[in-house]
Parts: C-alpha cells; structure tokens; sequence
C-alpha cells in the first residue's frame, strides 16, 4: 500500500489475514461469524491462549490481531510485546471489558484497543485502518484514544 491510502484502499486488496484471540469460546464464535460476513476480513485462524495465537499469527501470516486483554497464561499485552518482537509488522488490536488498558496497549506496541461493548459497530473499521497502517505510522504513534 502506498503512503497516504487509507481503508479505503484495502476494499480493492486482497482480505486482511486476520487472527482471533480470546479465551471466551461463545464470544469468539460471535466474533468470527461478524467478521466473516465482511469479504474485507478473512479470519484465518482463532485461538484461545496467547501462546496459541502467537503460532496461529506466525504459521498464517495475519496481518492483524483481535486479542482479548485477558486471559490464562500471558495476556494481551504481554503476547503483543511479543508480537512486535518476531512479528514486527503484524497490527494488535487489544479488546478488553473496559477502557482501563488503553494506556498499557498503547505502550505494548498495540495499534488499536477496542472495548467489548464497541466491537460489533466498530471491528472492521477498526482492523482495517490496522491493517493499513503500523502503530509507529499513526498520529501520535499509535491511533489509541486517550
């Protein structure tokens, strides 16, 4: 993608490889059957651990993350550290509950923080400007609310 193209951009590309990341079976299904109903999106694996979906996001090559903030084993923010490290260009969008952990995935490397309750209006807007843009290339590094 060229500098300057936007989401808009994505619509005429190939589907964004998008993993799923959540311990909570019943939401990652709800998820799943959303974003599969959008040919922008191709979920290209789920998973319900981080350590799981770091193989799932390196074996498929996504290019985007939607990961739950918390869950058994490392959490979000911790697997999106570890994300950046070996998969620098993969974009992390965190979804939490609540709007406590904006600040941490901001610092975590994430490009994107969703809360649960946002997620069926804002998702795809969400991982497609993920998609089209690398935190370190957004306005204030990032494109978190503050």
């Amino acid at each position: 993608m060229l500098p300057g193209q936007g989401a808009e951009a994505l619509a005429s590309e190939s589907p964004i490889r998008v993993v799923l990341v959540d311990d909570h079976q019943l939401f990652a299904d709800a998820l799943t059957l959303l974003l599969e109903r959008d040919d922008r999106v191709a979920i290209v694996g789920t998973a319900p651990t981080a350590e799981a979906g770091i193989e799932l996001v390196v074996a498929n090559d996504a290019q985007v993350v939607v990961m739950d903030v918390s869950m058994p084993g490392i959490d979000g923010l911790e697997a999106t550290r570890r994300l950046r490290q070996v998969k620098p260009d993969v974009a992390v969008i965190i979804l939490s509950g609540t709007a406590d952990y904006a600040d941490a995935a901001r610092a975590a490397g994430a490009a994107g923080y969703l809360t649960k309750g946002r997620v069926h209006d804002e998702v795809v807007d969400a991982i497609l400007s993920a998609a089209g843009h690398h935190a370190d290339d957004l306005p204030d590094g990032d494109g978190l609310p503050r």
